[in-house]
């Protein structure tokens, strides 16, 4: 056995799990082994190293009983940075949504992908005080919206696949659906109160009608401009009549 063992943990009842695990150690060697938990009346030991973990492979075990899950899959890997810090590189889910209808037969499944990569770190770093006064820790760039396509490929750190250009041309069609925008329209509406034109939002439309004793019923129509008009500026009145 390599290296000094610090702690152990008991797991008992496990179901069977198969987890890929490459374990880095701070000099170049490097020590890779697959671990097999399985179902047992006896628990399984599992013993730390002074090693770091660098990448990780779960699946869920096939024909497990999770509501609404077919399949699910977790990669995670490490790197390390200036020698002596491991931080994450990327992190990456698959996962298969299916719901079986009335009729059990009929199954309708979703495919979920969520893929976050971890590029250009910098630890410690000397920030500006100016940075720190702000309200908001994220400082999004004026023109980040007004970039093409040929942009975000050059600063992506992987290229897209056939699949997944795919799908952008399908959502960005989808977009342009006159009942998919009258359905974002009507729940754009319902949520923020305000039925939007380009430069001018008409609301709330909470308030067209309502009654008072002093009033009686209450008529009211307002407006207030839109980002498009003014991202800085933001101008809103009413006019009302009671009866």
């Amino acid at each position: 056995m390599i290296g000094q063992r610090t702690g152990k943990a008991n797991l008992k009842n496990i179901d069977i799990i198969i987890i890929q695990i490459e374990i880095g150690m701070q000099m170049p060697r490097k020590l890779s082994q697959r671990i097999i938990l399985l179902n047992s009346r006896y628990p399984a030991r599992l013993y730390n190293f002074p090693w770091a973990l660098q990448s990780a492979h779960v699946k869920m075990m096939k024909g497990l009983n999770v509501n609404w899950i077919r399949h699910l899959v977790l990669e995670n890997t490490n790197q390390l940075l200036a020698d002596s810090v491991w931080f994450p590189k990327q992190d990456r889910l698959f996962a298969d949504f299916s719901i079986v209808m009335s009729d059990s037969s009929k199954v309708v499944s979703f495919l979920g992908h969520r893929q976050v990569d971890y590029s250009h770190v910098v630890l410690n770093p000397v920030i500006p005080e100016k940075v720190l006064k702000l309200d908001n820790n994220v400082i999004i760039d004026k023109a980040v919206l007004k970039n093409d396509d040929s942009y975000w490929d050059t600063i992506r750190p992987y290229a897209l696949s056939k699949q997944e250009k795919e799908i952008y041309q399908m959502v960005d069609s989808i977009k342009n659906v006159p009942l998919y925008q009258n359905i974002y329209t009507v729940i754009s509406t319902i949520m923020g109160g305000y039925y939007d034109t380009k430069y001018v939002g008409i609301g709330p439309y909470y308030k067209l009608g309502s009654f008072n004793k002093l009033e009686g019923v209450r008529f009211q129509l307002g407006a207030r401009t839109t980002e498009d008009f003014s991202k800085k500026i933001r101008l809103f009145g009413h006019a009302a009549y009671g009866t």
